[in-house]
């Protein structure tokens, strides 16, 4: 019985961050202004994750650019470009991490 919840735990929680693939910025604002902890937790953590799948490649974050910083100028950009909310959660927070942080050395693939 416990290896049978264990594998719906796992996986109900790899079918809901598949499903945050398919967020648009407006979701990921809700989330983040949601008074629900959880809400925010998880749009901490898909920006985050956004920020790892990318780093390096498309964007070169400095090692004093905390976490919280990341997400606090992720923030602040989903504020100033209400225009874009429709992108893609993604799409979103690389493109604002590409013109925060670009990379000053050319990149090898």
């Amino acid at each position: 019985m416990k290896k049978l919840l264990i594998s719906l735990t796992i996986t109900f929680t790899l079918a809901q961050a598949h499903a945050l693939s398919f967020w648009s910025g407006q979701d990921l604002m809700d989330a983040l202004k949601s008074d629900n902890a959880v809400h925010n937790a998880v749009a901490f953590g898909y920006i985050m994750g956004a920020h790892d799948k990318a780093e390096g490649r498309l964007h070169c974050t400095p090692p004093e650019a905390t976490p919280e910083v990341i997400v606090a100028l992720t923030i602040i950009a989903l504020k100033e470009n209400q225009d874009k909310l429709h992108l893609t959660a993604d799409r979103f927070v690389s493109e604002n991490l590409i013109n925060a942080f670009p990379c000053t050395t050319p990149i090898k693939i």
